[in-house]
């Protein structure tokens, strides 16, 4: 039995298979298959449609809002405590930014200032913070759910052009626990031309 090859998720990782070795028995034959190699295992597949449905703003209401006040109050205690922390010590001025900083958390919590929309993507409702407003013509979010980017124009959230750039860093992708990009270009196999960092946030 030959070698076997297959997507094994990252460049040069070992692959194993098995053969029949002398007296019939199975042996375990250790392989190396390169990212050129299980280059033609891959498959191309088209990119997801672009959703043609729009969203518009509300007030946040029911959990979403809930959740809203739980999270800052949660925030503000503890600020509240670093504060009071501070001004037990003596540390007037760092006691006054924290407790400055818990009370415009608590302002925050309880503000009608927010609004919410539905992602177009997945329907996944985007945050408060997310920082949607009927004033910010152009604004532009990220699903935490999905991902993906949507855009506020002319009264309605919709998704965003998938064909943009930006001559600055501005779109955000995850970047999963423990990934390894191949040693290579994802669509050709052409060795790489250049090593650039990421951050991880």
């Amino acid at each position: 039995m030959g070698r076997q090859r297959g997507w094994a998720g990252q460049c040069e990782r070992p692959i194993y298979c098995k053969q029949s070795g002398p007296r019939g028995r199975s042996e375990e034959i250790h392989t190396m298959a390169t990212y050129q190699e299980l280059l033609g295992n891959l498959i191309d597949s088209e990119d997801p449609a672009v959703p043609q449905r729009t969203t518009s703003l509300a007030k946040p209401v029911g959990p979403v809002r809930t959740k809203h006040i739980v999270t800052n109050c949660a925030i503000a205690a503890l600020f509240g405590l670093i504060a009071g922390a501070f001004f037990y010590y003596s540390h007037w001025i760092l006691g006054g930014v924290f407790g400055l900083l818990t009370v415009l958390i608590l302002l925050a919590a309880f503000s009608s200032s927010y609004w919410v929309a539905a992602c177009p993507y997945c329907a996944a409702v985007f945050e408060p913070m997310a920082g949607l407003s009927p004033e910010k013509e152009g604004k532009v979010v990220q699903c935490k759910s999905c991902f993906e980017y949507s855009e506020y124009s002319g009264g309605r959230v919709r998704a965003h052009d998938p064909n943009a750039v930006s001559e600055v860093p501005k779109f955000v992708s995850p970047v999963f626990s423990d990934g390894v990009w191949p040693k290579g270009c994802v669509a050709c196999g052409a060795a790489p031309t250049r090593l650039d960092a990421h951050n991880r946030q």
